[in-house]
């Protein structure tokens, strides 16, 4: 664990230092061939000082696996105080680092007003926009209010359902789940279509976790479950 730490905070130090002696900016695009792969914890901890007085220092930052809808996002649990930033790994790992460190900075100034008690009027209100445009000027990044990744989000989206219906209504999604008539739109599908949902396209050599658990269970293994994030 300390050794850990240690390595944390060398790479927190060389990557300071090298941006001071340089004059970078934190979207410099030489970071590109510098650090093309960052360790996002290591840049919470070097923007928390740089941007954050240093009240971040108990906030964590991991990658989801399974977060497809957004690049990012900020969880804050009131009775623990515990505050942890996730970032998109299918949808981040497909762009430029630069939109890794701006995600992480939109993220992290959610993180400042939780842990500071900053009320706002809005998800994105006056106040995150006050610390949004601050940080801009200081770090040179284009923090922004909204992610424009759908294009991103589409190429994720390879399970593919269609209606057998008249409507003939193709839905994609990033998951194997099946769409179901559970909300408003769907049930006037039922109404006015009347078709259902069946699915024309999956990833290839996709095995569906049915499968994948019953050979678990075939080989005497026991079945793995998910990792949840």
């Amino acid at each position: 664990m300390y050794s850990e730490v240690l390595r944390e905070f060398q790479a927190i130090q060389r990557i300071t230092r090298m941006s001071e002696q340089l004059g970078l900016t934190v979207v410099d695009p030489i970071w590109e061939s510098i650090d093309p792969n960052p360790d996002i914890r290591c840049l919470l901890r070097q923007f928390n000082h740089m941007f954050f007085k240093g009240r971040l220092s108990n906030v964590e930052a991991e990658w989801s696996k399974r977060m497809t809808r957004a690049a990012g996002i900020c969880l804050y649990y009131h009775q623990t105080g515990r505050c942890v930033i996730r970032l998109s790994e299918p949808i981040l790992k497909q762009r430029p680092r630069k939109d890794v460190v701006e995600s992480l900075l939109h993220e992290m100034i959610h993180a400042y007003m939780y842990v500071t008690k900053k009320e706002d009027d809005g998800a994105h209100g006056t106040v995150f926009l006050h610390y949004m445009k601050r940080i801009n000027a200081a770090s040179g990044a284009n923090v922004t209010v909204k992610h424009h990744f759908s294009a991103e989000m589409r190429a994720l989206k390879k399970h593919w359902w269609q209606c057998n219906g008249p409507c003939s209504k193709i839905i994609r999604r990033a998951t194997d789940r099946t769409p179901t008539m559970t909300a408003a739109w769907r049930r006037r599908h039922g109404v006015e279509c009347g078709g259902e949902f069946i699915k024309i396209k999956e990833p290839d050599n996709y095995v569906p976790r049915r499968k994948r658990d019953d050979d678990d269970g075939q080989s005497g293994q026991p079945a793995k479950k998910p990792r949840t994030n």
